[in-house]
């Protein structure tokens, strides 16, 4: 009893700080790039800022508790991190990248309709099977981001369009993350050891559109590099690098919430952080009207259709009490395994 307890304290813990630190990176940033058109070269930054935060904790605890620190070998660390460092780096890149052009609650509600991506990305690895009851899910969700769109006066279709691309790939990132943090021979439960392996790719990755767009603004912005005087370039440099021990912070209590719940569980704390962040961004002035919220119901209807159909499918199945994002996960595990006869397997099924 007194586990169990715990267990739920831990939880709410891990969920009060994702919330904490999720909304005020979202405003933070929002600021930020208005501001400042330097989104690309920011994010990267905050990459190589993060892994040399998480190398410094592997160090001190590897200090105090006397163990080594978990390296991948180079074949674990092609297979298993690589394709998720990259999707995550784009994810990131393209959400900070709207933001420069679109509201935060127009931002916000794109990002909630990841769970349409995740079951693209699940049927086409052959993980989720079609079913009719996906009709009514996917209509859902597509109905309810038309009608929150819908006679925006501020709408901007090259925000919206990555909003939406890093939308599909959140469904890829969070999916494979799962599996990577909660596969023990890896190694990776302790979220430090996860975005210590993940931030070096996910920095290399950036470098294609960095340098078509990122690099010359950043270099040449009178906040920064552009500075008139060590009086303006000393507190944004401190700005701009605050954001990055804001984002090492949300990179520990998402992957932490993953690991040791379930993606169910940080799907609906997802929800309600979404929905807080709506009313906070109605208060920093953006503008909502009834159809708009009309929408935002409607998707977030058709997300718990979809987790009930699942609940009731994984029942039928005795898999009664686990969450989609499990299975789902128990599933695609075997597509990281580096066992080629498990391969071989899979695919043939």
């Amino acid at each position: 009893m007194a586990s169990q307890l715990l267990f739920y304290i831990q939880c709410i813990l891990l969920i009060l700080s994702y919330w904490s630190c999720s909304i005020g990176l979202t405003f933070y940033n929002n600021h930020l790039f208005r501001e400042w058109d330097i989104p690309l070269a920011t994010t990267t930054i905050h990459f190589m800022v993060i892994f040399v935060l998480a190398g410094f904790c592997r160090k001190g605890r590897q200090i105090i508790t006397g163990k080594q620190s978990v390296v991948l070998s180079w074949r674990q660390y092609m297979k298993s991190i690589v394709p998720i460092a990259i999707a995550s780096a784009m994810d990131i890149a393209f959400s900070n990248w709207s933001m420069v052009y679109i509201t935060v609650s127009l931002y916000t509600m794109i990002k909630s309709t990841s769970v349409l991506f995740i079951l693209a990305f699940a049927l086409g690895l052959g993980l989720e099977k079609w079913r009719n009851s996906l009709i009514i899910v996917i209509s859902l969700i597509a109905l309810g981001l038309f009608l929150f769109v819908f006679k925006m006066t501020d709408f901007n279709l090259f925000g919206f369009s990555l909003a939406l691309t890093a939308s599909a790939l959140s469904g890829a990132r969070w999916t494979l993350s799962q599996v990577l943090t909660q596969k023990a021979e890896l190694g990776l439960s302790n979220p430090v050891d996860t975005l210590f392996h993940l931030q070096p790719v996910m920095a290399v990755a950036m470098a294609p559109i960095l340098f078509i767009h990122g690099v010359l603004p950043f270099l040449t912005t009178s906040k920064l590099f552009g500075a008139n005087s060590w009086h303006i370039w000393m507190p944004d440099s401190a700005r701009l690098l605050g954001g990055a021990f804001l984002a090492f912070f949300l990179g520990l209590s998402e992957y932490l919430l993953v690991s040791k719940t379930s993606g169910l569980t940080f799907s609906l704390s997802g929800i309600i952080k979404e929905l807080a962040t709506m009313l906070l961004a109605l208060k920093d002035g953006d503008k909502l009207v009834f159809i708009n919220w009309v929408g935002f119901v409607i998707c977030v209807i058709g997300i718990k259709v979809h987790a009930y159909f699942k609940w009731r499918e994984n029942k039928a199945l005795g898999l009664k009490g686990a969450s989609p994002q499990q299975v789902a996960m128990e599933q695609s595990a075997a597509l990281l395994d580096s066992d080629s006869d498990s391969d071989e397997i899979i695919y043939a099924n």
